[in-house]
């Protein structure tokens, strides 16, 4: 099942202007291995993992060309200068950007209904067996 990655805040405390955003891209060896992270609060844009495991690898993930923290001899691993949640996706894209939920999922994540189905299957959201719809998320079109 695909995860995501979270910010839930920046390890050391201090107020983080990506909290809440979901993980775009890293690259652990960029700016000398000190890393540079992109976050964005659009899920459709969010870096996919293919399961906890993945993310986990990648969120400790120490950089080739600099492996070694020179303050304290420790593991660099850039991306843990944040506090982050990993969590499945808990749903399904298409590459329009819509989603199928049920209605609940959509009026609790405040998704625009755009069509209903009249057939009942597993809401990709919650996991229920109900009538599902297609949905759009009003935050997709951020960044």
């Amino acid at each position: 099942m695909p995860h995501v990655m979270i910010c839930r805040g920046d390890a050391a405390g201090l107020p983080c202007e990506s909290e809440g955003m979901y993980l775009r891209e890293c690259d652990h060896e960029a700016h000398g291995g000190m890393g540079e992270v992109t976050w964005t609060s659009a899920l459709p844009r969010a870096k996919r993992f293919d399961g906890m495991d993945d993310a986990l690898e990648f969120w400790g993930r120490v950089p080739k060309n600099h492996p070694v923290r020179e303050m304290d001899g420790l593991p660099n691993k850039p991306l843990t200068a944040f506090h982050v949640e990993i969590v499945p996706l808990p749903i399904v894209l298409t590459k329009t950007g819509l989603m199928v939920a049920c209605e609940p999922c959509a009026t609790k994540n405040s998704w625009q209904s755009m069509t209903s189905f009249g057939t009942m299957a597993e809401c990709c959201c919650c996991g229920e067996v109900r009538y599902l719809a297609v949905v759009r998320n009003a935050d997709w079109n951020a960044d």
